[in-house]
């Protein structure tokens, strides 16, 4: 009998939310798994045992902070899935290092790359327009030779944010609700959408609601960068 794997994942995600010792939040987390806007990385990664888990449409993701340069992570889609085979399928994995700290310089600059497409982008938080952050890339596969992508605070919970990610448009608001928990709700592949307006496709293929939840473990791998 096939198994409920959806129900499954989901009821463990909870758990961990609920019990899992937290410390404060990092970056919200990309459709594609890394952390960034939505479906665009940029430079900046996860500090030193940072972890966030996060779930947007089908997309389960993983992602843990290395040292405060780098970060792994995974991503499986659960989508019309029934067994583990069929899940082990789905697995990728995702990888990104900070090279530039624009605290100490100019901009942030990272490189990383997300199951077998690699980028190279650099950020800027720009003080002048209400701190807005942006982010532009090059890249292979998905990212399609150039992203890029800008966020920026409305309020003290809520951001706008808009990016070109390689391939199509997206666009909507992330709501930093704690300084653990963050909601995105934005419009994926906007260009399609104006193609084919219909109110079943752009629910089904456009809409995209999400979380992401970050903690900081209680464990130190430090040692093994020394």
């Amino acid at each position: 009998m096939p198994l409920n794997l959806s129900v499954i994942l989901i009821r463990s995600i909870v758990f961990m939310i609920c019990f899992a010792p937290a410390v404060f939040a990092g970056n919200g987390s990309t459709f594609g798994g890394l952390t960034g806007m939505f479906n665009v990385p940029t430079a900046v990664v996860l500090s030193n045992n940072e972890q966030t888990i996060s779930l947007h449409k089908y997309q389960i993701k993983y992602t843990y902070g290395l040292h405060d340069f780098m970060e792994i992570g995974v991503r499986t889609s659960i989508e019309k899935v029934t067994t583990f085979e069929e899940l082990g399928r789905n697995f990728s994995f995702n990888f990104k290092i900070r090279a530039l700290n624009q605290d100490f310089n100019f901009i942030d600059l990272g490189c990383g790359g997300e199951n077998t497409s690699y980028f190279l982008c650099l950020g800027k938080t720009i003080k002048e327009l209400n701190k807005m952050y942006v982010t532009v890339g090059t890249g292979n596969g998905r990212f399609n030779s150039f992203f890029a992508g800008f966020i920026v605070p409305l309020d003290s919970i809520t951001e706008l944010g808009g990016e070109y990610d390689g391939m199509d448009f997206n666009a909507g608001f992330r709501m930093v609700l704690s300084p653990k928990i963050c909601f995105d709700f934005y419009f994926k592949g906007i260009k399609k959408m104006v193609v084919r307006p219909y109110l079943k496709d752009v629910i089904n293929d456009h809409v995209v609601f999400g979380v992401s939840y970050t903690e900081h473990l209680n464990i130190d791998f430090g040692g093994i960068f020394k």
